[in-house]
């Protein structure tokens, strides 16, 4: 299997480095990054290399010239997409003064000639005659939606300083870029977007979720991700990552179903630490497959993070173990990530980032998407995440809420806490925003429980969608009475956490209530304040008894609205998220609307409740004993 040799196969000739292999039939090409060139001088380029093979994939001749730009140059993929040779390529560091925050390093510099992620296509046969040119139509900004980049003297646009990686999966085209998880540097993960072409759209950027990594950590680091189709099931990818995971640094490889949630990294390569959370080795990107045996290539020694001999190594597995090794991968993924068959699509008419006014008609509606939330790149104090978490009392408070069971969740795995169970006294009184993402905060909004939870801020308006749950998910929930609205329809927020869970039966999920509107009604909802315009907040008051009687008269058991993104952590106030000073105090709620029942009181009649991990367990709910929010009391 991979890691039990490491065949040289090539030496690398001067400074080259992020290599991308195309298996070109009979030939393979193989692309790098070229720093020859010293990096104060213009233009860095990117070369390529069309007569290597899997035995010597550098080849014999002389590379040739692929682009001269210094932006295009810096991270370049390559991919083939329906007959073409497609490469992306570029970083977006054309910052305004107003984009960086105070006390922004001096090195950090707005340049102009760094416009973003470029896209450059050509028919296979033509593109041997041609290069890429350096103006390159830009199809990714740093600002676009869900791009994470949490350094401070970035002002949150993202400058993909990383290796890009590029591929076609299920008909789209999915790259991957960096994405800056530390505010104080190291922290490195990976992000992807995809879209239906080269020129887009592209859907918003969603954090690589890595089984049992916690990219977060400014000591951890996926320094860039290799993706490629698994060649004995392409319905799964086969990431390769360089990763540094504390002192450790090794070349791993991982799968995912849909090119964002992973296996656990299997180690195929030991590596060397290098400064900055870097390692000295880095896969190569592409792979090949030749008669039964499939090989990965990996680049040693990379210059300048090592002085040592920089070369191309062969790994190799057969057909057989890559089939046992998918198996053995998918189950770890389905344990941690169930599938979901029967589940629903999220149905959205406008992109999540945009708070534009509603669409005027159903002909210009978007195609609906799957819209999916990483729990990534939480903004994290600098004593670390939950310093002040005592792990004994972690577990005592998670014992009672989900029982005796042998896996419990991390408190990175709730949305929220019981004050009194773990809280020092300071942090349980404290209001308004947190200070950061690990730290509790004590209002959500007016329906949701007040006087014992406290919340972490796990979902903004500036984050993507959560993933819908799948029909007959038990979903952990909070319910309060209190609200005259609930006279059609009991209205549930999704919130993990709470240990009392109810059914979603058959379910359909819309990221808004607008889209909801426009599915079931066949128009918008009536515009509602001018501030909840501006901020993408669609109420629908006088809609929702509508569409909850047209859904139930569909046959459907519930409703899901994914991104509802009414509440706000400054003790209510909208303030900071209009004048774009805080736009994370705007949080968004996860809506479960169980169709056939009146949420008037805190236990609906009619509606059966659960408790214990996964909701395994039949209890009856009680409006005595739990807490209360500011319009009445919650269901426990």
């Amino acid at each position: 299997g991979w890691g039990t040799t490491a065949k040289v196969v090539g030496d690398v000739p001067g400074n080259e480095r992020y290599f991308t292999l195309l298996d070109a039939g009979d030939r393979v090409w193989l692309l790098s990054r070229d720093d020859e060139v010293p990096a104060k001088q213009f233009p860095r380029r990117a070369v390529i290399r069309r007569d290597g093979d899997a035995d010597a994939p550098l080849g014999t001749a002389p590379p040739e010239l692929l682009v001269e730009s210094k932006s295009l140059a810096h991270n370049l993929a390559a991919t083939w997409w329906k007959g073409k040779f497609v490469a992306f390529g570029g970083e977006d560091q054309n910052l305004t003064a107003a984009a960086l925050r105070p006390g922004a390093p001096t090195s950090i510099k707005s340049k102009p000639w760094a416009r973003g992620v470029a896209a450059f296509s050509e028919d296979r046969e033509t593109f041997v005659h041609r290069q890429i040119p350096f103006d390159a139509p830009v199809v990714l900004r740093g600002s676009h939606a869900g791009c994470r980049e949490e350094r401070r003297s970035f002002g949150g646009v993202c400058e993909f300083d990383g290796k890009l990686s590029a591929l076609e999966f299920r008909g789209r085209l999915r790259l991957y870029a960096r994405a800056n998880l530390s505010a104080r540097g190291g922290g490195r993960g990976v992000q992807t977007t995809s879209a239906p072409d080269v020129s887009g759209p592209w859907e918003p950027f969603e954090v690589v979720d890595v089984l049992g990594f916690d990219a977060r950590r400014r000591e951890n680091g996926a320094y860039f991700a290799a993706v490629n189709v698994n060649p004995v099931d392409d319905q799964t990818v086969l990431g390769i990552f360089p990763v540094r995971e504390g002192p450790r640094a090794f070349v791993a490889v991982a799968l995912s179903r849909d090119g964002v949630r992973f296996s656990r990294f299997r180690e195929i390569l030991k590596s060397t630490a290098a400064d900055q959370g870097r390692s000295t080795d880095h896969p190569v990107d592409g792979l090949l497959v030749r008669g039964d045996n499939v090989f990965l290539y990996a680049h040693r020694d990379v210059p300048p993070f090592s002085r040592g001999r920089p070369r191309i190594v062969r790994l190799e597995t057969t057909l057989d173990e890559l089939r046992a090794y998918t198996v053995k991968a998918k189950a770890e993924l389905d344990a941690a990530w169930p599938p979901e068959d029967g589940g629903p699509v999220t149905i959205a008419y406008r992109p999540a980032n945009k708070t534009a006014a509603p669409l005027a008609s159903g002909a210009d509606r978007d195609l609906p998407r799957v819209a999916t939330y990483r729990v990534g790149a939480e903004r994290i104090a600098a004593p670390g995440a939950y310093a002040w978490l005592k792990l004994d009392a972690w577990s005592a408070h998670a014992r009672r809420i989900y029982g005796d069971v042998e896996h419990l969740p991390t408190i990175g795995d709730v949305d929220l806490v019981r004050r009194e169970d773990l809280l020092p006294p300071t942090m349980a009184l404290r209001a308004g925003c947190p200070a950061s993402d690990d730290e509790p905060f004590k209002r959500f909004n007016w329906h949701a429980p007040y006087s014992s939870f406290r919340y972490f801020r796990r979902r903004t308006a500036v984050d993507a969608a959560p993933r819908a749950f799948a029909n007959g998910s038990m979903v952990e929930v909070t319910h309060c009475g209190g609200s005259k609205f609930e006279t059609n329809g009991a209205f549930f927020y999704a919130f993990r956490g709470t240990g009392l869970y109810v059914n979603a039966k058959k379910t359909i999920a819309f990221e808004t209530h607008d889209d909801a509107a426009r599915h079931f009604l066949g128009r918008r909802c009536v515009d509602g304040k001018p501030v909840d315009l501006q901020l993408g907040i669609f109420q629908c008051d006088a809609e929702l008894p509508e569409i909850v009687s047209a859904a139930r008269s569909s046959g459907w058991d519930s409703l899901q609205f994914t991104r509802h993104c009414d509440a706000f952590c400054h003790g209510g106030k909208m303030g900071p998220a209009l004048d774009g000073t805080d736009a994370r105090s705007q949080l968004c709620g996860f809506e479960l609307v169980l169709v056939n029942a009146a949420g008037t009181e805190a236990c609906p009649a009619g509606v059966e409740f659960r408790r214990g991990l996964g909701g395994t367990e039949a209890c009856a709910c009680n409006a005595t004993l739990g807490p209360r929010s500011q319009r009445g009391a919650c269901a426990t």
